[in-house]
C-alpha cells in the first residue's frame, strides 16, 4: 500500500463535524467525529469554510502534521509494515486499545527485569484511557474550537499509536519516552474546567495559541518517531558519543509544549470568562431569589478567575520583559535609566516594626540593586575597552533564549534549576549576565507592584545574590554562606511587607542567630511558609555563581547547607509541626555556575539540572527568541562615555 501524501484543509482523515442549534438562547455543537468514533461522515460546510479562511494561520501546523506522518510511515516501512493510508481514520477508542496493549507487555518484561517501569507503564495507561473515555464528552483541549476539518487529532492518534508499536520491538529510552508520552494526556484534559462555556470561534488569537499548541505536540511526537527511524548502529554510537542527548533534546520539547499549553489556557480562560459574564447576565431577568444566588455566584466564580488570569497576565509580562532584553542593543538603550533605578532602591510601603527589624539585623537593601548594576554594567563598550575583558555573545543569547530556563520562569507551576553555564571562570560571566538582567526585570516588576498596592495581585518576591560579587570571603564579610542565608531572610522580611504575619516576624526576631547558618535556614523555611497574599505569591530565588563558594571545604560545605534547606523547602520536606502541611507561595529557584558542581548535583532531580553545550551548534527548536540573531552594541546618544 502507497501513502498518499496528505492534502491541505480538504484532509481525508476523521475529522470533527459541529452542528449549531439554538435552544434557550445556547449555542451547542455536535460531537466531535475523530473522538467519538463515528467515521465516513460529511463535514459541517460552514466549519470548513472557516477553517479554509484560517489556513494562514495554520500552515506551520499543518506542515508539522504532515512531517509526524511521515516520519510515521518511515519507521513502518523500516519495519516492514503497511504504510498508513491517508484515507484512513484513527480514533481514541482504537488509540486506547493499543496503548492497554503496549503497556501490557511492557508491565510483563518490568515484571522479569526492573520492576521500575511497571508502575510508570500504568500511569501512563491510566492517564490515556482517561483521555480517551472524556473525548467522546468534548472535554479535551482537542475539542474547544469548531472547525478541526485538517485532521489534527487523527493524525496525533495514529502518530501515538505507532510510537507505541515501536517501543515494544526496543527498550533504548522507553523508560525516557514513557515519562513524555505521559505528560501528554493531562496537557490536553487540563482544560476540562472550561467545558459550559462557549468559545468564541472568530478569536484569532486562541486559534494561533491553538496551531501553535498542536506544533508543539507533533514535533516531540516526531521526535521521538525519528529515534525508531534511525540505523539500530548509528543509534548505538550516538549512545555511546551522547548518552543523554535524544533525552535533554526530548525535554526542550516537552518544556515548549508546556508553554504552548499555558498560553492556550490563558486566552480560552478570558473568553470563558468574557461569556460566563454574559450568560450571568441573563438570570437577572428571573426571580429576585435567583437573582441573589446568581450574583454571589458570579462574584465567587470571577475572583477565582480573576486571581488566575492575574497569576497568567504577570508570568506573561515577566515573560515579556525578559525577552525585551535579548537583544543587548535595546538593552543598553535603557541601561542608563535602569542604571540609577539600581543605584536608589524604590521605597517600599512603610511599616515601622519590620524597619525596626531590619535595622537590628544591618540589612543592606542596595546590596542586591548594587550587585546587579555592576553586573550589568560589563555590557558598556567603555568598560569592556578600559579593562581588555570581553564576553560570549552567542553564549549569553543561548542561555536566555533557552526553553528550559524560560520555563522556568514563566509556567505556572513550581520550578527549580540548577544551571551549568560552561563558561569562563570569572565572577561577570556570561550567566551571571543572564541572571543580572532577570533579576533586574523581577526588581522592575515588583517595584512596580509595590507602588500600586493591589491587595488581590498576585505578588513577586525576587531574592537575589550573586556569589561572585562577594567571592573575598576574608576581605567581604558579605562572602560566607550564612551572610547568603541571612541576606534571602532579610530580603524577604524587606519585600514580603503586608504578606507576612507579625507573630511569624516576631519569632523571627526573636529566636534567629544571626551567624548559625541553622537557625538562619530554619527561619528562612519558617517565614516562607508563613506568607499570606491573597493573590497568590511567587517567590524567585536566584543564586548566581555558586562556584565561586567552594573554596574552602568549610565554605563548600555551607554553601550545600543553604541549598539543601531550599531544595527541603522545595519538596516540601523537613517542616517542623506547627508548619502547614504544603507551602502556599510559589517557589521559583534558579542556581547558576560558570561550570560543573558535581559535590551539590545529587541535591537535584535529573530534569531539574541544565548543562548549557560547550560547543553552541545551530538548529536548535525555534522559540519567539531568535538563535542567530546577533547583538547590536552602537548606541546613539550613548551616555556612558564609549
Amino acid at each position: 500500500m502507497v501513502a498518499s501524501p496528505l492534502p491541505g484543509p480538504a484532509i481525508a482523515l476523521a475529522t470533527p463535524i459541529y452542528t449549531a442549534t439554538r435552544r434557550s438562547s445556547e449555542v451547542r455543537f455536535g460531537a466531535h467525529l475523530a473522538l467519538t468514533n463515528a467515521p465516513n461522515q460529511q463535514l459541517d460546510l460552514a466549519a470548513q469554510t472557516a477553517a479554509q479562511d484560517r489556513r494562514e494561520l495554520y500552515e506551520k501546523c499543518i506542515q508539522a502534521r504532515d512531517e509526524l506522518l511521515q516520519a510515521a510511515n518511515k519507521y513502518r516501512k523500516k519495519v516492514k509494515q503497511p504504510l498508513i493510508d491517508a484515507t484512513t481514520p484513527h480514533t481514541w477508542s482504537e488509540l486506547d486499545e493499543g496503548v492497554t496493549a503496549v503497556c501490557r507487555d511492557v508491565e510483563k518484561l518490568a515484571a522479569q527485569d526492573n520492576k521500575k517501569m511497571t508502575g510508570l507503564a500504568g500511569r501512563v495507561k491510566q492517564a490515556f484511557r482517561s483521555l480517551c473515555c472524556h473525548a467522546g464528552a468534548a472535554q479535551t483541549v482537542l475539542s474547544f474550537v469548531p472547525g478541526d476539518v485538517f485532521g489534527f487529532s487523527s493524525v496525533m492518534c495514529a502518530g501515538v499509536k505507532v510510537i507505541f508499536s515501536a517501543m515494544q520491538q526496543t527498550a533504548l529510552y522507553r523508560e525516557v519516552m514513557f515519562k513524555a508520552l505521559e505528560e501528554f494526556p493531562p496537557l490536553l484534559q487540563d482544560a476540562s474546567e472550561l467545558c459550559g462555556f462557549i468559545i468564541l470561534d472568530n478569536n484569532e488569537d486562541l486559534h494561533r495559541r491553538r496551531a501553535n499548541l498542536y506544533t508543539a505536540i507533533f514535533q516531540a511526537l516526531r521526535h521521538i518517531l525519528l529515534w525508531f527511524v534511525k540505523n539500530s548502529l548509528v543509534t548505538s554510537i550516538k549512545m555511546v558519543v551522547d548518552p543523554t542527548g535524544f533525552a535533554e533534546r526530548l525535554k526542550v520539547r516537552m518544556d515548549i509544549v508546556k508553554l504552548r499549553s499555558q498560553q492556550f489556557q490563558a486566552q480560552a480562560m478570558k473568553l470563558s470568562l468574557l461569556m460566563q459574564v454574559n450568560s450571568l447576565h441573563m438570570h437577572h431577568l428571573t426571580a429576585q431569589e435567583v437573582k441573589a444566588m446568581a450574583a454571589r455566584t458570579k462574584h465567587i466564580e470571577s475572583q477565582i478567575m480573576q486571581s488566575k488570569i492575574a497569576t497568567f497576565d504577570m508570568l506573561e509580562k515577566i515573560d515579556t520583559l525578559v525577552r525585551s532584553s535579548a537583544n543587548t542593543g535595546n538593552f543598553l538603550k535603557a541601561l542608563p535609566a535602569l542604571s540609577e533605578q539600581l543605584k536608589e532602591p524604590h521605597q517600599l510601603c512603610p511599616d515601622s516594626y519590620v524597619d525596626e527589624v531590619l535595622r537590628d539585623f544591618c540589612y543592606e537593601a542596595d546590596m542586591a540593586y548594587r550587585d546587579c548594576d555592576n553586573i550589568l554594567k560589563m555590557l558598556s563598550p567603555s568598560r569592556r575597552q578600559s579593562t581588555g575583558k570581553d564576553f560570549d555573545e552567542e553564549r549569553v543569547v543561548a542561555v536566555q533564549s533557552n526553553p528550559r530556563l524560560r520555563a522556568w520562569l514563566v509556567l505556572n507551576q513550581p520550578s527549580m534549576l540548577l544551571l551549568n553555564g560552561r563558561c569562563h571562570s570569572q565572577p561577570k560571566s556570561e550567566v551571571s549576565l543572564v541572571s543580572a538582567k532577570i533579576a533586574s526585570r523581577l526588581l522592575e516588576l515588583h517595584s512596580d507592584q509595590d507602588i500600586r498596592q493591589e491587595k488581590d495581585a498576585p505578588r513577586v518576591i525576587p531574592l537575589l545574590f550573586f556569589c561572585g560579587e562577594h567571592r573575598d570571603w576574608r576581605r567581604d564579610p558579605n562572602g560566607s554562606p550564612a551572610e547568603l542565608a541571612m541576606s534571602m531572610l532579610l530580603q524577604l522580611v524587606d519585600r514580603g511587607r503586608g504578606i507576612i504575619p507579625r507573630q511569624a516576624l516576631e519569632q523571627f526576631r526573636e529566636g534567629t542567630l544571626p551567624e548559625n547558618i541553622d537557625s538562619i535556614c530554619a527561619s528562612l523555611q519558617a517565614l516562607i511558609g508563613s506568607l499570606q497574599g491573597r493573590g497568590g505569591v511567587f517567590v524567585v530565588v536566584i543564586i548566581d555563581g555558586i562556584k565561586f563558594f567552594s573554596q574552602p571545604s568549610w565554605r563548600e560545605q555551607q554553601t550545600r547547607t543553604v541549598l539543601s534547606t531550599l531544595v527541603s523547602l522545595f519538596r516540601g520536606r523537613g517542616w517542623e509541626a506547627s508548619m502547614p502541611a504544603s507551602i502556599p507561595a510559589t517557589l521559583k529557584f534558579l542556581f547558576t555556575s560558570t561550570a560543573r558542581t558535581e559535590a551539590l548535583e545529587d541535591l537535584f532531580d535529573g530534569d531539574e539540572i541544565l548543562h548549557i553545550q560547550r560547543s553552541l551548534p545551530g538548529g536548535l527548536p525555534d522559540n519567539d527568541t531568535k538563535w542567530q540573531r546577533r547583538l547590536e552594541f552602537q548606541i546613539e546618544g550613548s551616555q556612558d562615555g564609549g
